[in-house]
């Protein structure tokens, strides 16, 4: 109890006043960057199962192995705090602070992490199955062997998270902004990665049969020996990417832009080519068995003409950009 004590020129480096009761302490010449130390913290026994709690400060605590399920955490700040090993099924965690928490094995099912800051969260080996996760900000997270199953990151900020071992099945990452995210022994088969912006991603070698890049922001990316059987390439911009050796047999290829894209030995055997952009592509050695496509994929003059009128007449079509802006009078995408 420090309650009205006369602290002038103490030096508090260090100290640890949680829980401690501070009204009306003198502070007489202590530095302002440690102020910060006196602000007085929430008490942990509020945390339980079915709370409501609404503004309260849990930071740089030890929350862990603990049940607080099913329970209303309203701008709740949880940041720096160690939470790891707890049950969280079903919590709301509306407009709540968990950035660099350490939520390692947590139970987080169903749980409305909707634009929470997770930044720098370590959520290695938690489940997040059913969780909404749309418009969180997990910028430099660590999720490897996690479980996202059936999880809604649509609009999520995931620049440079670790996904290493992570299951995704039914996740949906529509629109989430992944730069430089890492994937290692991540199955990606069948991912909903509609509208993701994703430039420069490595996707070397893997198994993405039966994806979702509808409307992709994916310049530059290399995709050389991927599997990309049944998938939906619709709308995406692929501009500069590697496809030498891709698989995209039976893909969809509706509106996307290939300009300045390496597509060497490519097999696109049944692949549906529509409106689609190769300008300045490589496409040398290609495998274009039973592939149905129109006059944009052609390379006769008269294909040209007719596929540059298809494409003025058409203002949702590529290019979308390029290389040669310049040069080529391509529109910039936004």
């Amino acid at each position: 109890n420090l309650e009205n004590a006369n602290l002038t020129d103490a030096k508090i480096f260090g100290t640890d006043f949680t829980t401690a009761k501070i009204n009306g302490v003198n502070m007489d010449k202590v530095k302002k960057t440690k102020i910060s130390e006196f602000e007085e913290k929430s008490d942990l026994k509020m945390l339980k199962k079915y709370s409501n709690l609404k503004e309260e400060n849990f930071s740089n605590s030890n929350i862990n192995n603990m049940d607080i399920s099913e329970s209303i955490f309203y701008k709740i700040d949880f940041s720096n705090s160690d939470m790891s090993n707890n049950k969280m099924a079903h919590v709301d965690f509306e407009g709540s602070d968990l950035s660099y928490v350490n939520l390692t094995n947590v139970e987080l099912l169903g749980s409305n992490l909707s634009g929470v800051n997770l930044v720098g969260a370590n959520l290695s080996g938690a489940n997040l199955s059913g969780a909404n996760l749309s418009g969180a900000n997990l910028k430099d997270a660590i999720l490897d062997e996690s479980k996202l199953y059936g999880a809604d990151l649509t609009g999520a900020f995931l620049e440079n998270v670790s996904f290493k071992e992570v299951g995704i099945k039914g996740a949906n990452f529509s629109g989430a902004h992944m730069i430089g995210v890492i994937l290692e022994n991540t199955d990606l088969r069948n991912a909903d990665f509609s509208g993701i912006h994703m430039p420069g991603q490595n996707f070397r070698g893997l198994d993405l049969t039966g994806i979702n890049l509808q409307n992709a922001f994916l310049k530059s990316s290399n995709f050389e020996n991927a599997n990309l059987t049944n998938a939906n390439l619709n709308s995406a911009y692929l501009n500069s990417g590697n496809f030498r050796n891709v698989n995209l047999t039976n893909a969809s290829l509706k509106n996307t832009d290939f300009g300045g894209s390496d597509l060497t030995n490519a097999s696109l055997k049944n692949t549906k080519i529509h409106n689609s952009y190769f300008k300045n592509a490589k496409m040398d050695k290609i495998i274009i068995n039973e592939t149905y496509s129109d006059s944009c994929f052609e390379q006769d003059l008269l294909n040209k003409v007719i596929c540059k009128i298809k494409l003025e007449l058409n203002p949702d079509s590529p290019p979308y950009e390029t290389n040669y802006e310049l040069r080529d009078n391509y529109s910039l995408r936004n």
